[in-house]
């Protein structure tokens, strides 16, 4: 359905965005769904499920930030997130609150002051 366009991209934002997304925000995500080309997502989505990926986290060894929503409806923190914070041995695991799948769109100023506060402390030891 998606290499047809018949996916309707732009229309499913309400399930990539949590509860308190401002309309400023949907738009933005709106258009960038609109905007995406269903070959190039075709391709992500057959390398993803293909089966030839590594295992989740193989080799991982430097310190790992994941940040997610915990209104996340596509992928799921037990699922995803939460396996890889407990293969990967330095890893911290950051739910935001209200946030659907696209926290970097939904609460950006947290998402760089946690990708700051992640940085420096890296930086320092």
């Amino acid at each position: 359905m998606i290499e047809c366009g018949g996916y309707g991209f732009g229309e499913r934002v309400a399930a990539l965005l949590g509860a308190a997304a401002s309309p400023q925000t949907i738009a933005v995500v709106q258009h960038t769904l609109r905007a995406t080309n269903p070959i190039g997502f075709m391709q992500a989505a057959r390398f993803v499920t293909g089966g030839e990926t590594p295992p989740l986290g193989a080799g991982l060894t430097m310190p790992l930030l994941l940040i997610q929503g915990e209104e996340d409806r596509v992928t799921q923190a037990a699922a995803n997130a939460e396996l890889l914070a407990r293969v990967v041995p330095d890893a911290t695991l950051v739910m935001l609150p209200r946030c659907g799948h696209l926290p970097e769109a939904e609460a950006p100023a947290r998402v760089n002051e946690l990708i700051e506060q992640h940085l420096c402390a890296g930086s320092k030891a």
